[in-house]
């Protein structure tokens, strides 16, 4: 029966369904208040962040045996060291910046960003292995990113096309990896005898690029927060 079904053209629906033509006309459908282009570049956003985050971790331990001499074990002590940096400033920093100083999610999306600019910055230049540690330390908030895209997100669509654009969302997501691993190889490789510490260079210029879409977003939802267009989802059909 199975077979039967893929011969009728099962695999065809599978993947040139409607829904696909749906998910994609959701994201990109005219709505009001700059919301259209808020999605747009917070997705954007997201998945260049992804990407990024996937071709630092990929060169990682390359970059620190080369540079630092590290082993397995140097390597694992700073990840635990990182992992426990991280949830600790995801926890409290989500507490602080939304609960006490009631922060919309916009500015918050650009700080994240903004301190993973300055953690990659701080190992591409490295002289000395505890700098990695401060890099972890000035990176705290890096994980609030990713729930935050989605909340600008949720709170940009009607609530029935939330699961649609969140379909897109996750196929970036998925995708954007395996584009990290070769670009971020070719680079390391190319400037592997001079500077190592360049992939890294180029994180922190995507991640800016991130801070600067978010400022776009910030900007557009301030510019529509005194009008009475800002309140209904209006979108054109």
């Amino acid at each position: 029966m199975v077979v039967a079904q893929l011969r009728d053209g099962g695999i065809k629906d599978l993947f040139f369904s409607q829904h696909i033509k749906d998910m994609f006309n959701t994201c990109f459908l005219q709505r009001s208040a700059g919301r259209r282009t808020i999605v747009l570049l917070t997705i954007a956003a997201l998945a260049s962040s992804v990407l990024t985050i996937e071709g630092e971790f990929s060169m990682l331990f390359l970059y620190t045996r080369l540079k630092f001499g590290w082993d397995i074990r140097d390597y694992s002590i700073y990840n635990s060291v990182g992992l426990i940096l991280s949830i600790t400033g995801t926890l409290l920093g989500l507490w602080v910046l939304t609960s006490l100083l009631k922060l919309p999610p916009a500015p918050l999306t650009m700080l994240a960003f903004s301190t993973n600019v300055v953690a990659a910055a701080i190992i591409a230049w490295s002289p000395s292995s505890w700098y990695l540690y401060l890099a972890s330390g000035a990176s705290f908030l890096s994980n609030i990113a990713s729930p935050l895209c989605r909340t600008i997100i949720a709170n940009s669509v009607q609530p029935h096309e939330i699961g649609k654009v969140f379909s897109l969302t996750s196929s970036l997501e998925a995708i954007t990896p395996l584009a990290a691993g070769p670009l971020y190889t070719l680079l390391y490789n190319s400037t592997l005898n001079y500077f190592p510490g360049a992939c890294y260079v180029l994180s922190a210029a995507m991640f800016l690029a991130d801070v600067i879409l978010m400022g776009v977003v910030f900007f557009i939802q301030r510019h529509y927060t005194s009008t009475s267009e800002n309140s209904p989802l209006n979108v054109n059909y």
